[in-house]
């Protein structure tokens, strides 16, 4: 049985996931660890940073080996691709 932290995790990680696709499709490159606590109410970037290593290890997100790098984030199954004539971003599910 889950407790009210586990799914409060569960539930903040959803929500992480889902602004780092949203922010790389709007800008092209993922987002910082600040603004991603900024957007999800997190004070903490080492909260963040707990959140994103059990995303890495559920096999949702992927980074960088050297992990202090700057917006090496990218989701599995996503591809992100400029859109040139309208300078958008479209992020497509890779299946």
């Amino acid at each position: 049985m889950r407790t009210i932290e586990g799914i409060k995790g569960v539930r903040k990680r959803q929500d992480i996931l889902r602004f780092i696709i949203t922010y790389t499709q709007q800008h092209g490159y993922a987002p910082t660890y600040r603004e991603i606590a900024n957007s999800v109410g997190l004070r903490s970037l080492s909260s963040v940073q707990n959140h994103m290593e059990v995303l890495k290890r559920q096999g949702l997100i992927e980074t960088d080996e050297d992990s202090s790098a700057a917006r090496a984030i990218r989701v599995v199954g996503y591809m992100f691709v400029k859109v040139e004539e309208s300078s958008r971003v479209a992020g497509e599910r890779v299946k």
